[in-house]
């Protein structure tokens, strides 16, 4: 623990688990320029003084009283704690200047009452050259207090003024930032994912597009021959019809005169046979009128066209279609 105040500087080194002093130094300061020389060699003296061999892991530093200014004031309630460290912050500076200092201060705060907060404010310039002669002496700082008797110690909190110290601040910054870089890294991640996705699909979508053009331009290189495949087959069809129409008359044509042979009666003859478009005409003669209605009997497609009698002799013309005359029996 080392106590600063105008005149002189005391350092008493204690045992922390048992509270109890082990050692103490006092340095004059008189007509003494403090800066952070004077003060580093101030310090290494006091601990000379001490002759404590031990190792000092860090330095509490006591501000004396007039140093520091306690003041209490209005504050609201339900503030987060970045909130509430920059409102204190800001009436700290307000009240300093009210007071006549201008110059940046530190500023710690604690609760006391409801609506109330009790604000410890000390010279930024003084505690940073503290602070550098501490360190220019191979020690740290953790704590900067104002010196608070033992009348006043059970009714003020314990303020610690080292700059920009706000452990509730911090940590709310820490997880604020933690929660940053997270969310950051997550962000990334999903987009380099979805990029990674977006890419594969466009990817196979143009794999897809060239297969279809190359596929497409395949076709116009073959349609020509396509077209020519048609027409021929078009033409061996229509060949193919003529002939399948030319053989169902042909065939049409023996199955009449086959039925006409086998319907003639004995007696009955055929002079000639003529086919035209989709009828016959058939001429012959009979010696009586029975052996032809016998003919148109078995045949009944047959109507008679022409008769007449010559010589005893019946000549006849009969027209019958070349297809669908079937026989009665």
């Amino acid at each position: 623990m080392m106590h600063l105040n105008a005149l002189e500087l005391i350092v008493r080194i204690y045992d922390p688990a048992n509270q109890r002093e082990l050692a103490h130094g006092r340095v004059d300061l008189e007509n003494i320029e403090i800066n952070t020389a004077t003060l580093s060699d101030a310090i290494r003296q006091a601990i000379n003084a001490c002759a404590f061999h031990g190792k000092i892991p860090a330095i509490r530093l006591i501000l004396d009283a007039p140093q520091c200014l306690i003041a209490q004031h209005a504050f609201p309630t339900g503030l987060s704690a970045p909130e509430a460290h920059a409102l204190a912050t800001q009436i700290g500076t307000t009240i300093a200047q009210e007071h006549g200092h201008h110059a940046p201060i530190a500023c710690d705060w604690r609760d006391h009452t409801d609506g109330i907060i009790t604000l410890c404010i000390a010279p930024r310039a003084r505690i940073e050259t503290s602070l550098q002669a501490i360190r220019a002496a191979g020690l740290s700082c953790c704590e900067v207090t104002p010196h608070i008797t033992s009348d006043e110690a059970p009714h003020l909190p314990r303020f610690n003024v080292l700059p920009w110290r706000n452990d509730a601040w911090i940590a709310h910054g820490r997880r604020r930032l933690g929660w940053l870089i997270a969310i950051t890294l997550i962000l990334t991640l999903s987009g380099a994912w979805f990029a990674s996705q977006w890419q594969t699909r466009v990817h196979d979508q143009n794999a897809i597009h060239q297969s279809l053009d190359q596929s497409l331009r395949t076709q116009r290189v073959h349609l020509p021959d396509l077209v020519e495949l048609r027409k021929t087959l078009t033409a061996q069809q229509t060949a193919q019809q003529a002939v399948t129409t030319r053989l169902n008359l042909q065939r049409d044509w023996a199955d009449m005169l086959d039925r006409l042979a086998r319907a003639r009666p004995k007696n009955l003859r055929y002079r000639s046979l003529q086919r035209e478009g989709d009828a016959i005409t058939i001429t012959g003669d009979a010696p009586h009128a029975t052996d032809i209605a016998h003919l148109m009997a078995v045949l009944p497609c047959l109507r008679v066209n022409e008769m007449h009698s010559r010589e005893g002799i019946i000549h006849f013309t009969l027209l019958a279609p070349s297809i669908g005359c079937a026989p009665t029996r």
